[in-house]
């Protein structure tokens, strides 16, 4: 019974361990930062039509909800507070986009 749920769970674990520890390197040495600086930049005033974009490529890339939410949430609060927008609003964007992508 255990050696089936190990077996099991262990691929789904190894991935969600991996996009974490991804996901904490690239907050904690400022690169979501930048990249949010950028994409800020770029898109201008338009970005919150955009973000359930960022949802659904981070669905793709990453192969779940779960893992986009982890990967790409932390980005577009990012965004959201360059703007001076309400993060929630454009991180709930992207997971619910993310979830029509799963």
């Amino acid at each position: 019974m255990f050696e089936n749920t190990y077996r099991q769970a262990l691929p789904t674990s190894v991935g969600t361990v991996s996009v974490v520890a991804m996901a904490t390197v690239m907050t904690v040495s400022g690169m979501i930062q930048v990249l949010a600086a950028g994409v800020a930049d770029f898109s201008g005033a338009l970005y919150p039509t955009f973000a359930p974009v960022v949802g659904l490529i981070a669905c793709f890339v990453t192969g779940s909800n779960t893992n986009a939410n982890i990967l790409f949430g932390k980005f577009q609060v990012s965004v959201g507070e360059l703007f001076g927008k309400n993060p929630a609003v454009l991180a709930a964007g992207t997971a619910r986009a993310a979830r029509w992508g799963a």
